[in-house]
């Protein structure tokens, strides 16, 4: 029989009720115990329909009622269908997502064509159109560069979710509750683009714009047609001129695979970025990324002269790429303060992007204000890492450092060994490790780590890290003879080492641990080369004035630190008072030591662990005005 109400057989709404019952005792405990009961009605609705459309033929009839009966079937089959789809769905859907119906994130299109050399095509697709919509200044949509990692981080981490629910988990993690995604497929010499919007809270279709076809050999022009169309649908009254001309594919390619490389913390990311913007000048994306590969590095003049290229073709940027031009011009000349109030306002753009979290808490680290990274960092602290992105270990490490501003080593430990469990080959989280250990006093762990660290390759720092992250710790904390027994370990460890696997960027940490062990006359050799080889090293220079502060040479430590305060170049960031400071304490001027700390600090030198740790600074540890100027303040 069939229901009057609603003209679906009364024994489906019979198991729709029982699905959807509300005391848990009356559902079907399982959705096979469902679908046995509805392959039933899909059977005797199907006999029903056969029965009840069959008849004499007649001259019209025969053809008309063969029409009816397939008709018939295929509705009936339609119902028992989606009858089955919605009723598995909700007896089995994920909660309810907390996301923003008018927030759009762009997933990386999927490559069907078989053809791995087609990958990059993929992510270059999302981040065309996300570029797009974010130019409109019409759509909250997550920034193309957070929508791209994130799908990274997602697809690694997916196992067997495949299509709506990969979206559906890529929507949760970026707050966005519209999904554009698509695949590409050859046909031919042709690709054949396929998108499609969507509903993430209920996998409901929004739009689907009619496929394109383009070249494989230069897709742009193909991709632009179809950023159009999806930019038309989302953006009321949308203007044409909005989107910008597309770049070179073989600039966007290079782009694309450049950026996969970033988020895996390879260098050479920045050699692409620098071909994409070779090969089309036009092409503004890559130079922010070059920008800030060059800053990482410390060639501020090259970021700063991309920079100001940047700033000059502002109509190019779409409104988060401006505020990363902002961003970074801030930063190249040391203001803090003026790049965390930018970062706030493009998180406010991209909600989404823990990228931009983690550089909110790194600079109010620097601000000397540990509590605000850490709450800044606490809705990410039970994430796993999502992938092998080197990238998740930042945050980790940065909080480790704000816990061991506050003196929560316990905590600061926590963090770093649950991050050390993903990626114990990463020499800079156990070097923090080691360092946490020995502020707490537990010397054998410290040894213990050291052990671990020499039996395992390492691919982000190197050993002697380790070792004098602990001797340094260890001596702040009064433990002289631990701090001395594992500098000297790490002087024999670096002498052990064949010149040709030594990275020269270590060379300062030998010359450091010779300083503590007070083997002067080697450490002079060393500084004194360090200076020869690079004469605008300030740190070497220092160093060199600390030592002869520290063997009696006053005056030749004097000459090195008025040398350093009347340095006047650009992209200092404060370095040249802050080692005019270490010398002016070793010397016992603790005033002056005080006031040309302040001055570091004022021109963008940064807060941090090391402030309580530097032997250097040890004649200040009992000072009133240098502990309440390394206090936290936030």
């Amino acid at each position: 029989m069939t229901s009057l109400r609603t003209g679906v057989p009364m024994e489906l709404e019979r198991i729709t009720s029982k699905a959807m019952a509300k005391r848990p005792e009356e559902r079907y405990q399982t959705v096979s115990d469902m679908l046995v009961d509805l392959r039933a009605i899909g059977r005797s609705l199907a006999v029903e329909t056969v029965t009840r459309t069959a008849g004499p033929p007649r001259e019209l009839g025969a053809v008309s009622g063969a029409g009816r009966w397939r008709k018939g079937l295929a509705v009936g089959a339609a119902v028992v269908v989606v009858a089955v789809a919605g009723l598995v769905w909700n007896m089995s859907r994920a909660p309810r997502l907390d996301v923003d119906p008018d927030r759009v994130v762009v997933a990386a299109f999927e490559n069907l064509t078989g053809d791995e050399s087609l990958d990059p095509i993929g992510p270059m697709v999302a981040d065309w159109i996300g570029q797009g919509l974010s130019q409109t200044g019409e759509v909250d949509v997550v920034s193309a560069v957070t929508a791209l990692r994130t799908s990274r981080a997602v697809g690694a981490e997916a196992g067997d979710l495949r299509g709506a629910a990969q979206l559906r988990k890529l929507a949760d993690q970026t707050g966005a509750g519209t999904v554009v995604s698509g695949s590409y497929f050859l046909e031919g010499e042709n690709l054949r683009f396929h998108a499609k919007v969507t509903n993430a809270e209920d996998g409901s279709l929004i739009y689907a714009p009619a496929a394109v076809l383009g070249s494989r050999e230069a897709p742009m022009e193909t991709i632009q047609t179809l950023r159009q169309r999806i930019m038309g649908a989302l953006v009321s009254d949308f203007d044409p001129s909005l989107g910008s001309q597309p770049p070179i594919f073989e600039a966007y390619r290079e782009y694309v695979v450049g950026l996969g490389l970033l988020f895996e913390g390879r260098p050479e990311a920045i050699y692409l970025f620098g071909h994409a913007a070779a090969i089309d000048s036009t092409f503004m994306p890559p130079r922010l990324f070059m920008v800030g590969a060059y800053a990482d590095i410390g060639e501020w003049a090259k970021a700063d002269s991309i920079l100001r290229l940047l700033d000059r073709n502002r109509e190019a940027l779409g409104r988060l790429d401006l505020l990363s031009v902002d961003f970074n011009m801030a930063r190249t000349r040391g203001n803090h303060e003026g790049s965390l109030r930018i970062l706030r306002e493009m998180a406010k753009l991209d909600p989404g992007s823990d990228l931009l979290y983690f550089l909110i808490g790194l600079r109010a680290l620097w601000l000397n204000r540990p509590m605000e990274t850490l709450e800044t960092y606490e809705p990410y602290r039970q994430q796993e890492p999502a992938s092998a992105s080197l990238a998740w270990t930042w945050g980790p490490a940065t909080a480790a450092d704000a816990h061991h501003m506050l003196g929560n080593y316990d905590r600061e430990l926590e963090g770093l060994r649950r991050a050390i469990e993903h990626f114990p080959d990463v020499i800079t989280l156990r070097a923090r490790e080691a360092r946490a250990l020995a502020a707490a006093g537990r010397v054998q762990e410290v040894d213990d780590v050291i052990d671990e660290v020499l039996a395992t390759p390492s691919r982000v720092g190197s050993p002697i890290d380790v070792m004098h992250a602990a001797a340094v710790e260890l001596r702040a904390h009064g433990h002289t003879e631990g701090a001395l027994r594992i500098a000297s370990r790490g002087i024999d460890w670096w002498q052990n080492q064949p010149r040709e696997e030594v990275d020269d960027a270590y060379w300062h940490r030998f010359a450091a641990l010779l300083c503590l062990t007070e083997e002067w006359t080697r450490a002079r050799a060393v500084l004194t080369a360090l200076v020869q080889a690079s004469p605008d090293g300030i740190a070497y220079a220092g160093m060199l004035g600390c030592l002869a502060a520290r063997t009696g040479d006053h005056g030749e430590a004097l000459r090195i630190r008025e040398e350093l305060e009347r340095l006047d170049r650009p992209y200092m960031f404060g370095e040249n008072f802050y080692w005019g400071a270490c010398i002016a304490a070793l010397v016992g001027e603790r005033e002056q030591a005080v006031e040309l700390l302040r001055k570091a600090f004022a021109r963008g030198y940064q807060y941090g662990p090391n402030l309580h740790s530097d032997p250097n600074l040890e004649p200040l540890r009992d000072h009133p005005p240098f502990q309440e100027l390394i206090r936290p303040k936030g």
